[in-house]
């Protein structure tokens, strides 16, 4: 190798180690500068901390503390929920009366005969032309369906299924009778109850078998349920054979076991409970009311407690005191008398809201004397308040004809016609 060559070797050597200690000395003084700077920083926001704290006064800095050491502290500073109580609106009891004239008006029933929708009325003119009242939106047009019957009860069901209303006839002095609703205004006459002379009736499905079963109840004669056939057709049997003088008539299901019971009013003689066994029979439950003047019995659950309480209304006469009754159910066919809604000479009885303030109230409509009715107080308590005037009131039916959520009243007014009450 010559020295011109050897020269430019140890040139190479001597650039590799310089260009080595070059580079680390790089990354030292990098590494350096990037430490100082971390450090520049932390100091600085130390002290920022330092003297924001400085210049807070020591409450809030308390306050600061309990803050970030208490998760929790949002929820307990959060204020709770008041929910707003509900808005009932309370009707004031009025009501705008229309009469319509008739010889002897002694029931009738509120149902939607023409299927438009708007329940009607059919008024029982005793032994002469009874009529539908039509609905027309409010105003009542009076169609003749029969003449002659001494209807005493009535009741409006779909006797045969068919989606229209039939109803039928408790008669006083000639057997009874269910019409079919032809649905073109007729009904066919169907003679099928030779039990009379009937005070009281009922119809529900007493079997389960979805068709509407009837009882009729007729003084000193055998209590009966006639069971429908499903083909305008029923079957007679006998489900109470002591013979009183039977005189009111309800069903509701009183021990919540889904099937219907019946309530069985008489004359200054015991009143009777029959729970419903689901298949047309009936148990005998303890009597209820005893030597009581019953005119009319009707049920709801008054107090809202889950179960059926009774209203009987009994008829003062002569020197007797008979006040009018509540019998609250407690369950377990277990009654508490209650004398709560005073003594007049009943002929019907009503339970509903009729001021909507979500209590229930009880109408008590009576002859020779104002009917009333009687505003729950809310405490198992009522008020009477006087709405019907005097007069002779054979019947009365409750309904909300006009479907504005306010029950109206119809009064079946003997020889002063029939009237219907319109809450205002």
């Amino acid at each position: 190798m010559d020295k011109k060559e050897e020269t430019k070797t140890n040139i190479s050597k001597i650039d590799s180690k310089t260009y080595f200690k070059i580079g680390a000395l790089v990354i030292i003084f990098i590494l350096a500068l990037y430490v100082g700077y971390i450090t520049l920083v932390s100091d600085t926001s130390s002290d920022g901390e330092k003297t924001t704290q400085d210049t807070l006064p020591s409450a809030q800095i308390n306050d600061q503390k309990k803050e970030v050491s208490s998760p929790t502290s949002l929820e307990k500073t959060k204020e709770p929920i008041k929910e707003e109580p509900k808005q009932i609106l309370v009707h004031p009891l009025s009501f705008e009366k229309v009469s319509f004239p008739g010889e002897h008006y002694y029931t009738g029933v509120w149902a939607d005969f023409d299927n438009d929708k708007d329940l009607d009325i059919l008024g029982i003119n005793y032994d002469r032309q009874s009529y539908i009242y039509e609905n027309d939106k409010g105003i009542f047009l009076p169609h003749e369906v029969f003449y002659g019957y001494d209807t005493k009860a009535i009741a409006a069901v779909d006797i045969n299924q068919d989606g229209w209303n039939d109803f039928i006839l408790g008669n006083y002095n000639q057997p009874s009778a269910f019409f079919i609703n032809n649905q073109d205004g007729s009904f066919t006459e169907n003679k099928a109850f030779d039990t009379y002379p009937v005070e009281a009736l009922v119809s529900a499905d007493f079997n389960n078998d979805n068709y509407p079963d009837v009882i009729i109840a007729a003084p000193f004669k055998p209590l009966k349920i006639f069971v429908n056939n499903q083909n305008n057709a029923f079957t007679e049997k006998i489900i109470l054979e002591k013979k009183v003088p039977f005189s009111a008539l309800t069903t509701c299901d009183i021990n919540n076991d889904g099937n219907m019971d019946i309530l069985v009013g008489s004359d200054f003689q015991e009143n009777y409970l029959l729970i419903g066994n689901g298949d047309g029979s009936f148990s005998l439950s303890p009597q209820f009311g005893t030597k009581q003047h019953t005119k009319a019995i009707a049920c709801a659950d008054i107090d809202k407690d889950g179960h059926v309480d009774v209203v009987v209304g009994n008829n003062k006469q002569g020197g007797n005191t008979d006040k009018n009754y509540i019998y609250w159910n407690k369950g377990n066919l277990q009654f508490i008398e209650s004398p709560s809604l005073g003594s007049s000479k009943v002929s019907s009885v009503a339970i509903g809201d009729f001021n909507n303030d979500e209590i229930m109230d009880v109408a008590i409509g009576n002859y020779d004397e104002s009917s009333a009715i009687w505003l729950g107080n809310g405490d198992a308590t009522f008020t009477e308040i006087s709405q019907f005037g005097e007069g002779y009131l054979k019947g009365m039916i409750v309904a909300d004809y006009n479907t504005d959520g306010i029950l109206d009243v119809a009064a079946a007014k003997d020889k002063e016609g029939f009237e219907i009450y319109t809450a205002k």
